[in-house]
């Protein structure tokens, strides 16, 4: 079984709706790492927020690789801080 669930969301969905010129340094990019245990739900999901760049670490995978390469470093590091419903 997994230890933990890896994601990352983009507020461009559906996914084949991401076009490169779309994406910019503003673009919401929400990375969370949630521990795969009955305990995960004892906190709110955003506390698991975490970078793109752990994740990808964690994985191997490589997300956003179609962006030029400053754009995609910039949105990989941030850990998003935004309003949470």
């Amino acid at each position: 079984m997994p230890q933990c669930s890896l994601t990352h969301i983009s507020e461009y969905s559906p996914p084949w709706a991401i076009t490169t010129q779309r994406v910019t340094s503003d673009t919401r990019v929400i990375a969370v790492d949630m521990p795969n245990t009955q305990y995960a739900n004892s906190q709110p999901w955003y506390d698991y927020r975490t970078s793109v760049d752990a994740i990808e670490a964690a994985t191997g995978l490589d997300f956003f690789n179609a962006l030029p390469v400053a754009l995609q470093a910039a949105l990989e590091a941030g850990v998003d801080a935004g309003e949470v419903h």
